[in-house]
């Protein structure tokens, strides 16, 4: 049976038609009608109603009628043998370390460990140290006043079962975790032993303790600090084989670093060269001739160039050698290619007519 509100479809149950109603026309929703005294009224007016009428028409319409007899998950042949499993885990757990006996000492039900002396006085002395401390509160802070009321409390950390088998391991200089051990070896070695069962310690003592190697990792799988790991290079390099590969058929090459080769020999002060080491270069080199051939000679160890005989040469073929001058000043400044090297102009040189410089008629002259 489906209701109709509006142009859509609702639930068919009539809790759910109410439900959306009120959404509908109540502002808050659900939570509306426990602020609405009028829709709360409503509510409980008409749920057992609404309710009834959906399930009366059910019956009438011969839809969703249930079989004989209550229908319920929990009495199911699943959830029976899974609770008759559960029951028969709990009873074989409780005969295995018989938690009702009497013993002086503290255990776990669900691991059978014992507690230290430490642990034992922490948890029976509870009550007595918090007493303690709340005294202690009361005086410093609030008859005495030797400490401020709001200032930091210092934590007392009772031991518990928790810390039976944790290890304290420093990772660095400041700082230090609690890491569980692997505590099931032991655990089922003590429990074969009281049961009376032959038991070789030694050989069951055999197996890690550890799911990490000590020597290397600590027990959380971290490495230890890097001061270690250096040495582990020299134990692995004496294990490897240096010997040579076998030869083989096949065509293949050998691939040398140079640049690894050099810096493996190193070089010290005073070292050789390159050269001194390896031979002399094969690679072409320029051969120069020497300097008496060149015009030099030595004069008491000193080389000083020859001096020719000849003639020394005009003013007129310098001036065609190194004069070019395109000055737009006349030649009057020192910059002037001219003037700095002491040449006189021409008539070939692009200064023109307006040229001062004092030797511009040399060349005309020679000329």
């Amino acid at each position: 049976m489906k209701a109709k509100l509006g142009k859509k479809f609702i639930s068919k149950s009539g809790i759910r038609l109410k439900l959306c109603k009120i959404h509908r026309f109540k502002a808050g929703g659900l939570v509306g009608i426990t602020r609405t005294d009028s829709a709360r009224d409503r509510w409980c007016l008409t749920y057992n109603e609404r309710a009834k009428l959906s399930e009366d028409t059910k019956k009438m319409f011969g839809i969703g009628t249930e079989k004989e007899g209550v229908a319920h998950k929990d009495l199911g042949k699943a959830r029976i043998q899974r609770d008759e499993e559960d029951v028969q885990k709990l009873v074989s757990h409780f005969r295995r370390y018989d938690p009702f006996r009497r013993t002086k000492n503290l255990v776990v039900v669900s691991t059978g460990d014992v507690a230290s002396e430490e642990i034992k006085q922490d948890l029976l002395g509870a009550e007595e140290i918090g007493k303690t401390i709340g005294n202690e509160f009361v005086n410093a802070r609030l008859i005495k006043k030797e400490v401020k009321f709001h200032d930091n409390l210092k934590q007392r950390k009772l031991k518990t079962f928790d810390t039976l088998y944790s290890v304290p391991v420093t990772l660095d200089k400041y700082k230090t975790i609690a890491v569980k051990a692997d505590r099931d070896l032991l655990r089922r070695v003590v429990v074969a032993l009281e049961s009376g069962r032959e038991a070789d310690v030694d050989t069951l003592l055999q197996r890690k303790l550890s799911p990490f190697p000590l020597s290397i990792a600590t027990l959380d799988g971290c490495l230890r600090l890097a001061s270690s790991k250096s040495d582990l290079a020299s134990i692995l390099h004496k294990s490897v084989d240096q010997s040579q590969p076998p030869t083989s058929q096949c065509q293949t090459c050998t691939i040398i670093d140079g640049m690894a080769a050099v810096q493996s020999l190193g070089n010290t002060t005073g070292g050789r060269t390159t050269n001194a080491r390896f031979g002399t270069t094969k690679e072409p080199r320029l051969s120069l001739a020497s300097a008496e051939e060149n015009g030099w000679f030595y004069k008491e160890g000193v080389l000083e160039p020859k001096l020719t005989n000849q003639e020394e040469v005009s003013a007129s073929c310098l001036q065609l050698a190194f004069c070019g001058c395109s000055c737009n000043d006349s030649c009057v400044n020192c910059r002037c290619t001219c003037v700095r090297l002491s040449l006189g102009c021409s008539k070939g040189c692009k200064c023109g007519d307006t040229c001062r410089n004092t030797r511009n008629n040399s060349l005309d002259e020679e000329v």
